[in-house]
């Protein structure tokens, strides 16, 4: 990589806004059911990436996209029916992030504690 010339152009300023950013746009929230997480990411239609996480019993949660990733991909008109290339391929990254799909939702079962790498790798 070249050097720079610009001194508010290097790698600690990089960091620190990144951070500032994220942390800006995370925000855990608690519901009736368990925790709404929003997360530094963004959805093609500009809408914030929000999980839910839910207690299933004491050693193991839930998280779900709350239908909002099925839903995203039909609104652009993707053929998500039955024995579609476009299902097929869904069902392939499910299986491959070991998620679930239930109706319009996508779901992982996490075992207690949470990890980070664990949780939120979709």
């Amino acid at each position: 990589m070249t050097k720079t010339n610009l001194s508010y152009l290097n790698a600690k300023s990089c960091e620190e806004t990144l951070k500032r950013f994220w942390s800006e746009q995370f925000c855990v929230k608690e519901t009736d059911k368990g925790l709404l997480v929003a997360l530094p990411l963004l959805y093609p239609n500009a809408i914030q990436v929000v999980v839910s996480i839910n207690e299933v019993n004491s050693a193991n949660v839930i998280i779900s996209d709350n239908g909002e990733v099925i839903s995203a991909l039909e609104g652009y008109g993707l053929d998500l029916g039955a024995k579609t290339i476009n299902r097929d391929f869904l069902d392939e990254k499910i299986k491959a992030f070991e998620m679930e799909r239930c109706g319009m939702e996508l779901r992982k079962t996490i075992k207690l504690p949470l990890d980070g790498i664990d949780s939120f790798v979709w």
